[in-house]
């Protein structure tokens, strides 16, 4: 059967690899896709496309992935989806180190930045935080150079991570100070890609710094500025319910998700947005809450107003994230 298998078209084993499951909400993503990537060499380079096509990368595995990118160039153009994941254990997120690039790495890294449509001094301060020593205090500095490296990405999931790991987003807090002093402003950097994303799901833990045991509760501001193209927007209630709503939801979102909502507040937002759909969201179809506990959705949210608004409050089930939907 297995020789039968390996006598298919390439294009069709393509499509074969395709129906693998592939997605965090498995059990065990992408075990199938590895397990061909490393049994058979006729396989091999037709399943590596088919993870790179949707990818899911561990933050302590970055830079096995950077070096995948570098040795694979041609898959950076096939990245479209990418989920980004981050074990926790406990309240503390840190120090988690990460070894660091080996020199014929660097070396390409360093010839990455200079090329980047960005200012002289971001990539001077990009290119410094690169020369570590043996190691980085985490995953935050190379992640930022992935996203650099990805010219076709159309969706990004950072739910099940952690804001401290992604320096790029700086700009959409109003405190940017409440990242580690010694971290770089890399926000210059978001522009090079959010214009193009389509899907963003924001980190459902906000939390700047590595000592930090209390999410960040400020508003978040300026996405339709640096995501005009979202349709799908997803992110944690307390970030956005003190925020004006101009300032979080694009004029061109076709489904808002808020997860981790608590109180009344997230409903009372919602509710402003809504009252807006018709003239300053044409496109918004879908409103949904999620919920941390059980109780809430029945007894927070103002049914005949949401039925009548079409907006969705429901219990969240997965219990690794707090009141983070599935996808």
């Amino acid at each position: 059967m297995a020789s039968q298998l390996l006598e298919l078209p390439d294009e069709v084993l393509l499509q074969i690899l395709h129906y693998l499951p592939k997605s965090v909400k498995h059990p065990k993503p992408q075990a199938d896709l590895l397990n061909a990537l490393s049994t058979s060499k006729q396989l091999a380079p037709l399943a590596r496309e088919v993870l790179f096509c949707a990818s899911i990368l561990y933050s302590s595995k970055v830079d096995h992935f950077l070096a995948s990118l570098f040795q694979y160039p041609d898959l950076r153009y096939k990245i479209r989806s990418l989920t980004i994941e981050t074990k926790i254990r406990g309240m503390c997120i840190g120090p988690n180190p990460i070894p660091a690039l080996e020199p014929s790495l660097l070396s390409k890294a360093i010839s990455h930045i200079s090329t980047l449509a960005t200012d002289p001094l971001t990539k001077q301060h990009f290119t410094e935080s690169l020369h570590a020593g043996n190691e980085y205090d985490g995953p935050s500095i190379l992640l930022s150079l992935v996203m650099t490296m990805l010219p076709n990405l159309q969706e990004l999931y950072l739910g099940g991570s952690i804001l401290y790991n992604f320096p790029f987003l700086q700009p959409l807090l109003y405190h940017s100070s409440l990242f580690p002093a010694h971290t770089p402003d890399l926000g210059p950097l978001l522009p090079l890609f959010s214009h193009k994303l389509v899907v963003l799901e924001l980190p459902n833990d906000f939390r700047t710094s590595p000592s930090s045991r209390s999410d960040y509760r400020g508003s978040v501001h300026g996405i339709p500025k640096y995501f005009p193209a979202l349709r799908t927007l997803v992110l944690p209630s307390d970030n956005v319910v003190y925020a004006y709503y101009k300032e979080v939801v694009p004029s061109k979102l076709e489904r808002l998700i808020l997860t981790d909502c608590l109180g009344r507040e997230a409903e009372r937002w919602v509710k402003h947005v809504a009252r807006a759909m018709t003239t300053l969201f044409p496109n918004l179809a879908k409103v949904s809450l999620y919920h941390c506990y059980p109780g809430n959705a029945a007894k927070m949210a103002s049914r005949e107003f949401m039925k009548k608004m079409d907006i969705l409050c429901k219990f969240s089930s997965r219990s690794r994230f707090r009141g983070r939907p599935f996808f």
